[in-house]
């Protein structure tokens, strides 16, 4: 699937956070479902967490934090939280349950302009930081988890 492809797939499996991205000259790649990079990433969360189903078994990382959430508006703020040690610059993916629904590659900072509809934009997300060892689990039962890999 080429770039724009994965451009309008991102429209129409996620609309409002491609109308975020395209109107609020956020700068960030869009990463086609089926692509080598994504599977990389999914393989990096299976490798460095342990799983239960498609969810991380988050009792089982010693260096996790788990808030709950019930509106955005608490997500969002848990999410800026959770993330508030990684670098401003640092490149994280983005990616939805929904398998089909391409990934995203954007700086934290730009991440957390848009925050909200990113979070919002299926039930579970995977944020993924691989150079920071940091990954954060929103899941839809109202929690969302963070944790960086001790070395």
């Amino acid at each position: 699937m080429s770039k724009d492809c994965a451009l309008d797939e991102l429209r129409r499996r996620a609309p409002a956070v491609a109308r975020k991205l395209e109107t609020g000259a956020t700068h960030c790649r869009v990463i086609p479902a089926d692509s080598v990079e994504v599977r990389r990433v999914i393989r990096w969360i299976e490798t460095h967490f342990p799983m239960q189903g498609e969810r991380i078994e988050w009792s089982q990382v010693t260096s996790h934090e788990c808030v709950e959430w019930v509106e955005t508006a608490d997500l969002v703020d848990s999410f800026a939280r959770l993330a508030s040690g990684l670098p401003r610059d640092s490149e994280v993916v983005v990616t939805w349950a929904d398998g089909s629904c391409p990934s995203l590659v954007i700086q934290t900072s730009e991440l957390l302009r848009v925050a909200a509809d990113v979070l919002e934009a299926d039930f579970d997300t995977w944020i993924v930081c691989a150079t920071e060892n940091w990954c954060l689990e929103v899941h839809h039962d109202g929690t969302v988890c963070a944790a960086y890999l001790l070395p």
